[in-house]
């Protein structure tokens, strides 16, 4: 049996009170917070239809308040939850196998970021010589191009078969007046907005993009890639990484 003086005995209630105090407040602080971050997320434009793999639209290039910023990762951490979800049943996935052969890592810029390594291993393992008898001429768009450089890469993996490459970006890049220079075949031009339907060349066969579809409304991009592809009624490829 322990004894407690009076002292200790009134230092013990009033430490008690405390912890009932806070964590009753910590308790009403945490509800608030909560129904703040939901009152906020249920404001936010939410892909309720099943048009995108995506469940949300929201985008870190467009300035997030706090509350929008904690709704972006904990939605998509809930994606990556389902990975497979939302996706149409008529697409295939397959898994990507690199072929080991140091030609390949010789082609592309092995300084780059590992998912831009990857990305151009990719490319320099497609079947070209099979893409090039499924098109015919191979035709590029690139979307969101930047510099432009990729369509020289596209052009070296493909071994030369690219018919023409046209690169896209809202900014437009000095380097591009020297690549036009360097091929006859390439072109660029800066675009006021999303709206890319009016920038598509009349023979376009592959949509390409790299690192360009999150900075996007993806929805709008592929609903304009669908009105173009139901006019052209030709085989169409799009890679996007």
């Amino acid at each position: 049996m322990v004894a407690i003086s009076g002292h200790y005995r009134f230092v013990v209630y009033r430490s008690i009170d405390r912890i009932f105090f806070w964590f009753g407040f910590g308790s009403l602080y945490l509800h608030h917070i909560l129904k703040s971050f939901i009152d906020h997320i249920r404001k936010c434009p939410i892909f309720h239809k099943k048009v995108s793999t995506s469940i949300h639209n929201l985008n870190a290039d467009k300035k997030l308040g706090r509350f929008k910023k904690i709704a972006y990762f904990v939605l998509n951490f809930i994606n990556n939850l389902f990975p497979t979800n939302r996706i149409d049943p008529s697409v295939e996935l397959c898994l990507f196998n690199l072929t080991s052969s140091k030609n390949y890592f010789e082609k592309i810029d092995q300084m780059g970021s590992p998912s831009r390594i990857l990305s151009q291993l990719f490319l320099v393992n497609l079947p070209w010589l099979d893409i090039k008898k499924e098109l015919g001429n191979i035709n590029i768009l690139d979307i969101g191009c930047g510099s432009g450089l990729y369509g020289e890469r596209l052009s070296d993996y493909s071994g030369g078969l690219i018919s023409s490459y046209k690169g896209i970006d809202i900014a437009e890049n000095p380097v591009w007046k020297d690549l036009k220079l360097k091929h006859a075949n390439f072109s660029f031009e800066k675009i006021k907005d999303e709206n890319i339907l009016s920038y598509i060349p009349p023979k376009t066969n592959l949509f390409f993009s790299q690192s360009s579809l999150e900075h996007l409304d993806d929805v709008l991009y592929f609903n304009q890639i669908k009105e173009y592809t139901e006019k052209y009624k030709e085989p169409i490829i799009q890679i996007h990484l």
